[in-house]
């Protein structure tokens, strides 16, 4: 019987010690799984957020809410090979549009579906602007 109580002692000190083990394994990879490097922010045309921080582009936004046409005015970026690029769109349904694209430094380069810009030239286009009540579900 004595023989009997020190096995069962035996078996609940190493469960306890067990459990403490594995519970600081567990705490630990908790720990270290839950760290994360900090991510480099995503640059386009070497700034963080395009809208705010390139001066053509904020300007033209400022002339574009200003007028009644806003609603159905929208600005994407994208790339087009390697080069980031600016289409100013619009949902107009009544419209005849041409959407003219931009280089970082505000150049008009040409539009959507010319030659140097066939439709299937352009790759990661984002929504980044379009006016507060704008009618556009894009």
């Amino acid at each position: 019987m004595k023989n009997i109580v020190g096995i069962r002692k035996y078996q609940i000190n190493f469960n306890f010690r067990f459990m403490k083990h594995v519970s600081l394994i567990l705490l630990l990879g908790m720990i270290f799984s839950s760290c994360q490097k900090d991510e480099l922010p995503v640059l386009v045309c070497g700034v963080e957020d395009p809208v705010e921080d390139l001066d053509w582009l904020n300007e033209q936004i400022r002339e574009l809410e200003g007028s009644d046409f806003a609603v159905f005015q929208y600005f994407t970026q994208a790339k087009s090979g390697n080069q980031e690029i600016f289409i100013l769109k619009n949902c107009c349904s009544n419209c005849n549009s041409v959407f003219p694209i931009y280089d970082c430094q505000g150049n008009e380069l040409g539009s959507i579906g010319d030659s140097r810009f066939p439709m299937s030239s352009f790759s990661d286009e984002k929504v980044i602007w379009k006016s507060s009540n704008s009618l556009c579900n894009v």
